[in-house]
């Protein structure tokens, strides 16, 4: 394998992106063309957030008293077993 086919195989492409092509555009006459758009969101996806958050709290203060490292682990497995759950 010669040297140059080497490199041209391990070779890893990268792009930049610039920030500007990500913003969006002035449209005159349009006042409201810069304003970020209103983020919908359903009961049900609340409701995931708050029992979520919810398990985190609770796990913390498990955790918090928690000495033990194999007791932190087995927590730290009930949490992610019970957010799969959701």
């Amino acid at each position: 394998m010669r040297y140059s086919q080497f490199i041209s195989e391990t070779n890893v492409g990268s792009q930049t992106i610039s920030y500007n092509l990500l913003t969006p555009k002035f449209v005159e006459g349009d006042p409201d063309a810069l304003k970020p758009k209103k983020i919908k969101i359903t009961a049900i996806r609340i409701g995931k957030n708050i029992i979520n958050d919810l398990i985190l709290l609770a796990s913390f203060f498990v955790s918090a008293r928690t000495k033990a490292l194999s007791d932190q682990i087995t927590i730290t497995t009930n949490i992610a077993n019970n957010i799969n759950f959701i």
